[in-house]
């Protein structure tokens, strides 16, 4: 695809020429080009083709290299992708050469900059948060960005244009003669490479891109990796589970990752030819211990929720257990994103602007297939690189007891991780990352990273990660500072002085010093030098720029936990379950001794807010995997984790459950009596769908339509009662019910058809087959909310007795926001034992009652009450078990 992507790139040089076109031109003239009409089309690689992908919106699971997440555009945001543009790219050439100063003047060599502008200097941290802080940012990086490197072919091993190879890649850093450490080692040249070039979708022409190899959306890819290949690789092909090394198997230790055997030299030092480096789902796993130990952890976690989701579900195969988990711990990932991560990184003000807050009940059903989710280029190569302001010197090693115990630098265990292959360690290393606070976020960085960075054992020195994020941004063609300013709506920058808005008088002065003219100043440079806005721990530009790319990954990802779409979505249940999840929580099962943990394990302990609790505390409560048991139609659960919760596995015997309907899609019971070979036939259940009724929130002032069905069966006295909706009749805006309403509600009616299937003439008080009685539908906003229907019925064909007449008066369903059940008889309410809802009962008037602990609208849907009254004896319920979704 690399040379495809330079054949591409010449081409639009020598249109450009040929037509004299200028920048703005290249990208938007060229791009207009059909280049199926031309050669082109027959080197353009399928993965690039919007037309190649046959998409189903049937499917529950995301496809590994995340093709068809969006619908319309099946190539948005997946796997070899090129980076998107929030600004047109600034090459000197507008095409492919680096970004160069204002008016064409030379920019300082990045290596300058790094010294001057970022050097490591005493300082201590005070924002609070722990080291595990920094870890998880870069762990979310490495979920969402990998730019294709230039390498060797086969080896996989880094070209070294230093030594002099030739490459047309080779674009290496130049260092100073009188540079202050590198002087010193004789070394006057940092290898680098330009990232591989680009191919656009369907091939277009235009300037230079850059390809994400990695999906754009937060999927734990890091776990699972980005195409089949690797994806089959990880899978153990066995209950679900993926490959671990059980190397401490008899000491009673949890198994680390697998080694990585084929292409070992890829992202490894390795000292011996025996030692090898682990595999994930990230070819990055071995840059630095921290990366390590969060991989282990997590692949760890995959497996302990295969685990258990094997136990609740016996009969699901390897496919369904290993699917249904990565759902899961994609959706974990994405909640302690968005509820751990941002708000420490972004603050209040800017998690509410940019709608980054996640909801505490409900679906959020936020998804917008017009946004697009890709990765901008100056995400990847500046703003989400602030984490490198905030790595320690070394990386500390504490005991379970949360006492020191040793620590060791950062230039020690770059690509070599070996110490995790020691027993104990790992989680000693856990321990340290919660117990270590986080340098604070300013300009200066850890000689660790500037000046030793993959720094091989027999060397003193190593590269320069500050001048490497200065260059990468550069030859990517991103904007300066300046413009990224004005693309945020922030005050321009148009003098020096101007710069004291933002940054403080030592850093001006240097940029002086190292820039022609302010417009020039780097993103990345500039942007880990703001001065933090609010309780934000970033400056107003990378604020920007991070929350528009995090609030562009949760609205443009059909697959985000919080959408209630079938059959991508869970049930409320089990999204309140995920809800529960902390990163504090995923560490205590993971980890192998870890006995105690403050709860919010990015932010460092204290007494105050976060002190240190048991791994068994109620505050680190778990997920319940019952939620995600498949039942039969008596049970309550949906397949909601099938791979299509409409058509279960052939495997499979039970039935959807007609009690929920949490897909928005209606279901209808019908009851089938078989030939009775007593005087008392025996029921089956089947279960339909039923498509001709609606749902319509309230804010639309529209029409909702109920369907209500009952059946009586005469020779029983068996009386079914269903309301069959569209949608539950919940939406994010409360409960509806058909109580008396205010003059602002919306009318609906309800039909009633008496059916029975042993008799065709059972008659009614009152006709309701065609009748159809004004109901009222309101939100929620008093104690209790009823749904009523007075059906009284009568049989008059069969030879039963008077006394036996059936006459169901009310049928009620109450629901009420406190934090009890309640029964009823009558009128008179009283709290009940069954935490779930039970019901009381006489022979000619039944209520049930049901109150949820959570508030009314997390309460999915009101399905249908089951009552069976046989003849001259008291009411009793067949379904005795009916829990309320999203109670918990």
């Amino acid at each position: 695809m690399a040379a495809l992507g330079e054949a591409l790139q010449e081409t639009t040089r020598i249109l450009a020429k040929k037509y004299s076109l200028n920048r703005s031109e290249i990208d938007s003239w060229l791009q207009e080009i059909d280049t199926s009409l031309t050669d082109i089309d027959a080197f353009c690689p399928a993965v690039l083709r919007s037309t190649t992908y046959f998409c189903s919106e049937d499917s529950r699971y995301r496809n590994i290299d995340a093709s068809c997440n969006n619908l319309h555009h099946p190539t948005r945001g997946t796997a070899r992708f090129p980076f998107k543009r929030l600004i047109a790219p600034q090459y000197s050439d507008g095409i492919s050469k680096p970004r160069q100063g204002w008016d064409d003047f030379p920019l300082p060599s990045a290596r300058t900059v790094s010294f001057h502008a970022h050097r490591d200097v005493a300082r201590d941290s005070h924002h609070g948060l722990a080291f595990m802080f920094a870890a998880w940012g870069q762990l979310v990086d490495h979920d969402l960005t990998l730019t294709a490197e230039t390498k060797e072919s086969g080896t996989r091993k880094d070209i070294q244009c230093c030594l002099g190879a030739e490459h047309p890649n080779c674009m290496p850093l130049q260092v100073p003669f009188n540079d202050p450490f590198y002087k010193h080692h004789n070394q006057h040249c940092i290898n680098f490479l330009r990232s591989l070039a680009g191919v656009r979708e369907n091939c277009k022409l235009g300037s230079r891109v850059q390809t994400n190899s990695l999906t754009s959306y937060i999927d734990a890819n890091f776990v699972y990796g980005s195409s089949p290949a690797l994806a089959a690789k990880l899978r153990e092909h066995r209950g679900g589970c993926l490959k671990v090394l059980p190397l401490f198997k008899d000491l009673g230790l949890k198994p680390l990752l697998p080694l990585k055997t084929e292409q070992p030299d890829d992202g490894c030092i390795r000292p011996h030819r025996d030692l090898y480096c682990y595999l994930a789902g990230d070819n990055r796993v071995n840059e630095q211990l921290a990366l390590g130990v969060l991989h282990t952890i997590f692949v760890r976690e995959h497996n302990r929720i295969a685990h258990e989701l094997s136990v609740v579900n016996p009969h699901w195969s390897d496919e369904q257990i290993y699917q249904e988990s990565r759902h899961l711990l994609s959706a974990m990932v994405q909640h302690i994103t968005y509820n751990e991560f941002l708000p420490r990184l972004l603050g209040k003000q800017t998690m509410q602007k940019y709608g980054l807050e996640l909801k505490r009940y409900g679906y959020a059903d936020e998804y917008d297939p017009y946004v697009d989710a890709t990765i901008p280029a100056a995400f990847g190569t500046a703003a989400f690189r602030f984490g490198h302001s905030l790595l320690p010197k070394s990386m500390e090693r504490w005991s379970v007891t949360h006492k020191f115990i040793a620590s060791r630098r950062f230039s020690e265990m770059f690509q070599q991780p070996y110490d995790l292959n020691k027993p104990g360690w790992l989680d000693q290393y856990l321990v340290g990352m919660i117990n270590q606070a986080a340098l604070p976020m300013d300009d200066a960085i850890t000689s660790q990273v500037t000046n030793h960075l993959f720094q091989e054992p027999t060397h003193d020195y190593g590269k320069d990660l500050a001048s490497i994020n200065l260059q990468r941004a550069r030859e990517h063609g991103v904007p300066s500072y300046s413009e990224f300013r004005e693309f945020c709506n922030l005050p321009p920058i148009n003098t020096w002085s101007s710069l004291l808005k933002s940054l403080d008088n030592s850093t001006v002065i240097r940029y002086q010093d190292l820039y022609s003219f302010p417009q020039d100043i780097d993103l990345w440079s500039a942007g880990v030098s703001e001065i933090p806005i609010g309780d934000s721990l970033i400056g107003p530009t990378f604020s920007c720029i991070i929350a528009r790319t995090f609030r562009d990954l949760k609205k443009g990802d059909r697959f985000w936990h919080e959408n209630s779409a079938s059959p991508t979505g869970f049930t409320l249940a089990q999204l309140q379950e995920i809800r529960k999840v902390k990163l504090s929580r995923v560490l205590c099962d993971n980890a192998d001794d870890l006995i105690t943990i403050q709860p919010w394990a990015l932010e460092m302990p204290n007494d105050d807010t976060n002190s240190r609790v048991s791994c068994n505390s109620r505050l680190l409560e778990g997920i319940n995997f019952d939620h995600w048991r498949e039942k039969d139609p008596w049970g309550q659960q949906t397949l909601a984790s099938s791979p299509d919760p409409w058509n279960p596995p052939q495997s499979l015997t039970s039935s959807p459950d007609p009690w929920v309907s949490s897909h928005s899609r209606p279901l209808s019971a019908h009851y089938k009596p078989t030939p009775p070979a007593q005087p008392k036939p025996n029921l089956q259940i089947e279960v339909s769908y039923s498509p001709q009724v609606s749902y319509t929130p309230l804010e639309t002032s529209e029409k909702t339509e109920i369907n209500v069905t009952s059946t009586y069966t005469p020779l029983e006295s068996l009386f079914v009662h269903q309301i069959s909706t569209k949608k539950p009749l919940t939406d994010k805006y409360g409960f509806y019910s058909s109580t008396h309403a205010p003059p602002s509600s919306v009318s609906t009616y309800t039909s009633v058809d008496i059916s029975s299937p042993h008799s065709p003439s059972v008659q009614s008080d009152t006709s309701y087959s065609s009748h159809k009685p004004d109901v009222t539908v309101e939100p929620l906003s008093s104690t209790y909310a009823t749904y009523t229907s007075y059906i009284p019925i009568k049989d008059t064909e069969h030879d039963v007795p008077s006394s036996s007449y059936t006459s169901i008066n009310t049928i009620s369903s109450t629901f009420s926001p406190n934090k009890h059940y309640m029964t009823s008889h009558k009128d008179n309410y009283s709290p009940h034992k069954d935490s779930y809802g039970s019901a009381t009962h006489v022979s000619s008037h039944l209520e049930i009652n049901r109150q949820p602990e959570l508030d009314p609208y997390l309460l999915e849907n009101v399905q249908f009450l089951v009552h069976a009254i046989a003849a001259n004896k008291s009411a009793h319920i067949i379904q005795t078990d009916h829990r309320v979704q999203g109670y918990h």
